[in-house]
């Protein structure tokens, strides 16, 4: 192994050991499945962010707008760029894992994204 070679393993295994690599909060997920709700997005991406708790019981968002919703500690990304329905329940685009119980999500429209009234 060359120097250059050496150099470049010291830079990967100091990134990957790296005691912020080790302990970043909130862990991310992406959810994995399509979706007819919208899309997922990579971690920390979104606009805005929204804090799920045991009291939660809908959530607003608006169309075309990304959210990550925050949990436990866990968090994960999503735009709502579908405009298939108005309102859904969390559980359809939250990880598996997740127990987001009955949390309902109403998407309002955005009338800048469709200036037309579609």
């Amino acid at each position: 192994m060359g120097p250059l070679h050496h150099r470049l393993l010291q830079c990967v295994l100091l990134v990957l050991l790296s005691p912020t690599a080790a302990s970043a909060q909130p862990q991310t997920m992406v959810a994995h499945t399509a979706s007819p709700f919208g899309t997922p997005l990579p971690p920390n991406t979104a606009e805005r962010e929204i804090h799920l708790t045991d009291r939660t019981k809908h959530v607003n968002v608006v169309h075309w707008e990304s959210v990550r919703f925050v949990k436990d500690g866990r968090a994960f990304d999503w735009q709502f760029d579908s405009v298939s329905t108005n309102s859904f329940r969390l559980a359809e685009i939250a990880p598996k894992e997740w127990n987001v119980g009955a949390i309902r999500v109403y998407l309002l429209h955005n009338p800048y994204a469709y200036p037309s009234g579609r």
